[in-house]
């Protein structure tokens, strides 16, 4: 069994014995993140004429409020074959405030706000489905990605890595 960084720093599982304070520090130290994605199914691939077959894109926000919001897009129509996009939403702008249902249309309407700042607001539909995931609710995971956040450091995920009670508990 490998327990997610966001499960460890969420304190739903107690170990017995504890664990020792150098693997709790680091356990608090690292930061853990969300990366969520948005997907978009369209009538036509709209996105074609001006970039082509192209995989996938990003885009710079035009604002630091708007950092993180579908920031990268995946033309997924080459592998469904549906005219479909999927938007990456990262850290702040992954985590959305409110109920699922209001998550979810929060990250749907800025994805498409992003598209129409690239495309031009005529030329962006109204998606016909969509799908949003929410991994930070996610009880299992909490997120999706460590990283080093401030006070912590490479040592921290040496510290996190090393097997425990003689090599009987591992960490991945």
């Amino acid at each position: 069994c490998t327990l997610p960084l966001g499960v460890l720093k969420a304190a739903d599982v107690h170990f017995s014995p504890p664990l020792p304070p150098p693997k709790q520090h680091a356990v608090n130290r690292l930061g853990f993140g969300t990366l969520n994605k948005v997907l978009l199914l369209f009538q036509a691939a709209f996105w074609e004429e001006s970039e082509g077959r192209r995989d996938f894109w990003g885009v710079a926000s035009q604002s630091a409020a708007q950092r993180g919001e579908a920031f990268q897009f995946w033309n997924m129509k080459r592998c469904t074959g549906q005219p479909m996009l999927l938007a990456l939403h990262a850290g702040r702008a992954a985590r959305l405030a409110g109920s699922r249902e209001q998550a979810q249309t929060a990250a749907v309407r800025a994805t498409v706000r992003a598209l129409a700042a690239i495309f031009g607001e005529e030329n962006v539909p109204e998606p016909i489905a969509t799908l949003v995931t929410r991994w930070e609710h996610e009880p299992f995971s909490r997120g999706v990605y460590s990283h080093i956040a401030v006070g912590a450091s490479t040592a921290d995920y040496k510290a996190l890595s090393a097997p425990l009670w003689d090599e009987r508990l591992l960490w991945a």
